[in-house]
């Protein structure tokens, strides 16, 4: 949606589409620089954004170059796969690496045969004129949420928290008290119904990590694994 500066000045002064801006810009900012981020708090923010579309998108008068970030979209979308194994094959950490593997064991054929269809469609929309092009992008805007809630982040969110969620449930069914070392996960707090405190492990301690940070434990501080899935492990200091 391109505006003119006189365009985005006289918008700027509307108290409905300043708030809108504010709503959208709040959201972006305050989740990007959280420490904890998942892919759907953005969407706390797409409303306002979603509005203020609306109530500009009969402004738009071209038809090629609105759909351009659109194609842009479904292809990046369909070549995700790709980039991501190209990223596990370069990547040194063992549990970013594992993490990309099991993102990409969520990628079917459904997947590919679905952006590939939409990559198609929205070449043919940005060269057909007869539909205007609000209903366009309400249509792609429609697809696009649709499929982001299907096929991206139920994939993206099992390998973010599969493994963090399945320790956290064997400590909760076993009533295991832990200590996090050297790893961000608040989740796993919330998974296991209790808070987890972070600290430096001692003897006795059942520790949730990285299993890449085991080797920097001291040589005094021996163990036993009782959980290892895809980059987390629990680990059991000998008293």
């Amino acid at each position: 949606m391109a505006l003119s500066g006189w365009q985005r000045r006289l918008a700027w002064r509307g108290g409905l589409t300043r708030f809108l801006w504010l709503w959208f810009a709040f959201v972006f900012v305050f989740f990007s620089l959280s420490g904890t981020k998942l892919p759907h708090y953005v969407l706390y923010g797409y409303t306002g954004l979603a509005i203020l579309m609306a109530v500009h998108g009969y402004e738009v008068r071209a038809v090629f170059w609105p759909l351009v970030p659109v194609l842009a979209l479904f292809a990046g979308l369909l070549a995700l796969p790709h980039a991501l194994t190209f990223a596990a094959a370069h990547v040194g950490d063992p549990f970013y690496r594992e993490t990309l593997g099991a993102a990409l064991a969520g990628f079917d054929t459904v997947y590919f045969v679905f952006y590939g269809t939409m990559c198609a469609i929205t070449l043919y929309a940005m060269l057909e004129r007869a539909t205007p092009v609000p209903r366009k992008l309400m249509a792609f805007g429609f697809a696009a949420v649709l499929s982001l809630g299907t096929l991206v982040v139920p994939v993206a969110g099992y390998a973010q928290q599969s493994s963090i969620k399945e320790a956290a449930l064997l400590c909760r069914e076993r009533q295991i008290d832990v200590v996090m070392w050297r790893l961000n996960a608040p989740s796993f707090s919330v998974y296991r119904g209790a808070p987890t405190p972070a600290r430096e492990p001692r003897p006795g301690d059942v520790v949730l990590t990285k299993a890449s940070r085991l080797a920097e434990l001291p040589a005094s501080l021996p163990y036993d694994l009782i959980y290892s899935k895809r980059g987390i492990v629990l680990a059991k200091i000998r008293a």
